[in-house]
């Protein structure tokens, strides 16, 4: 998700977005809840990342409080 009319994009990536919602798989949810949480909380314009879990009924959100201060809620 972008703000509307300020989409910015690299080849076919969005690299402004403010909210990213994934939905967890067994074979991904690692990657997912490490490697590409760390990369995305590196997006300044981010400010939530929403993981949806398969197996359970669970919402991961990960809210951007301060620049540098994110809150985890399920």
């Amino acid at each position: 998700v972008v703000r509307r009319d300020d989409e910015q994009r690299e080849k076919h990536h969005i690299v402004n977005p403010v909210l990213i919602i994934e939905v967890l798989s067994k074979s991904t949810q690692a990657k997912d809840r490490a490697e590409k949480l760390d990369n995305y909380q590196s997006i300044p314009e981010l400010m939530a990342y929403l993981l949806i879990s398969q197996q359970a009924k669970k919402v991961w959100v990960f809210e951007r409080l301060t620049v540098d201060t994110w809150q985890e809620r399920i």
